[in-house]
């Protein structure tokens, strides 16, 4: 096998790697969102209270939306 073709596999497998860490770190970041929210609804916290909670949270450094 070439250098080059190696090169492209190495390639390959570095980013399906890369892609799966990505997908596990957005699933667990969504559970830990659903887990907060439930755990928030369980608490008898209104709607109201849920969406400010959300609202601050996005307004935190280094958070987009």
């Amino acid at each position: 096998m070439s250098n080059k073709n190696e090169k492209k596999l190495f390639l390959k497998a570095a980013e399906d790697t890369v892609s799966k860490v990505r997908l596990a770190g957005m699933r667990a970041g969504a559970t830990g969102i659903l887990g907060a929210v439930l755990n928030m609804c369980n608490e008898g916290m209104s709607v109201a209270d849920i969406k400010s909670f959300c609202e601050k949270s996005l307004n935190l450094d280094g958070m987009k939306h």
